[in-house]
């Protein structure tokens, strides 16, 4: 037997509940997929510009560190920032990439490079971008930037300007960079429970919807069981019984007009029965007045024959 079949078997009741109980489910999947997926997106969005934010700063603080070469100083300013929880680690090198300071865990051994697109909040092109995952599974984010510093461009045509308020004097030197790694284990673990708590919501609120569509069916199927049994009883003679249903919708019009038919049958009923009763008794009357005429033939006849 085919799955509609089966379903054609149910109670209305059943069906009814069911169809609810289908349509809660496949919505709620949706939904919950949907938002679960935004709210990742939105964690993993905020993730990278924090870690922007991050190295783009250090960046900035780093020039003189750099130029110098200094790295105690160097090491100061990023012990402070490597103490968040996704900041996995800081490098900061010279622009021959000799590394200046550095602090944090060699997340690099055995990773492999994933081709995934990364959210880039920034429109800066200096910022570089590279997500690979580790020997254990971890995702994890890089981020580069490097380290300028402004220096004079001396030449035979800006010799007498020099010192004057020209901007073609000026130039940008990339001295070094900055390298700040972030990871997103604590983004997926923050996921995975989000993702739990929205399946946990989900059931509640499915067995929720399906506990409150069946008490809605049964008030709504009760009257339509109680006019079918009605129907039974009368489709076998016994016109006694009638809906007891009080109701103002369409439902409580039907018991009324069933009531009323009711009434109708019961009321031909007595007519045919009070018509069958009279014609009975005419039928009697009427033999009666028969054996009374022949018993009178009978007695002219015996007197005729005496003369």
């Amino acid at each position: 037997m085919s799955f509609f079949g089966s379903i054609s078997r149910f109670a209305l009741r059943g069906k009814f509940v069911l169809l609810v109980s289908v349509v809660t489910i496949a919505s709620m999947l949706i939904i919950s997929g949907y938002l679960i997926k935004r709210q990742g997106v939105i964690y993993h969005d905020e993730l990278v510009k924090r870690g922007e934010n991050l190295v783009s700063n250090l960046s900035y603080n780093a020039e003189y560190g750099v130029i110098l070469e200094s790295s105690s100083e160097l090491e100061n300013l990023i012990r402070g920032a490597a103490r968040a929880d996704d900041i996995v680690h800081i490098a900061i090198t010279s622009s021959d990439g000799r590394v200046l300071a550095e602090i944090g865990t060699d997340y690099g051994e055995n990773s492999r490079t994933i081709d995934k697109e990364i959210y880039r909040p920034s429109d800066d092109k200096k910022f570089k971008y590279r997500q690979f995952i580790s020997s254990n599974n971890i995702e994890y984010i890089e981020l580069t930037y490097p380290v300028e510093t402004q220096r004079m461009s001396v030449s035979k045509e800006n010799l007498g300007s020099l010192y004057s308020d020209s901007e073609d004097a000026a130039v940008m030197e990339k001295i070094g960079e900055v390298k700040v790694c972030v990871t997103l284990e604590n983004l997926n673990k923050e996921i995975d429970k989000s993702e739990t708590t929205s399946t946990l919501l989900a059931i509640l609120v499915i067995i929720s919807a399906i506990i409150i569509m069946s008490a809605f069916a049964r008030v709504i199927t009760r009257p339509i069981e109680t006019l079918a049994t009605v129907t039974d009883q009368i489709s076998k003679g016994d016109l006694t019984k009638s809906v007891d249903i009080n109701r103002s919708d369409e439902i409580g019009h039907l018991a009324q007009s069933f009531n009323r038919m009711i009434d109708s049958l019961k009321r031909y009923q007595d007519e045919v029965e009070e018509y069958n009763r009279t014609l009975e008794e005419k039928i009697i009357e009427r033999t009666r007045e028969l054996d009374e005429a022949q018993s009178q033939l009978i007695q002219s006849e015996k007197m005729a024959a005496l003369g």
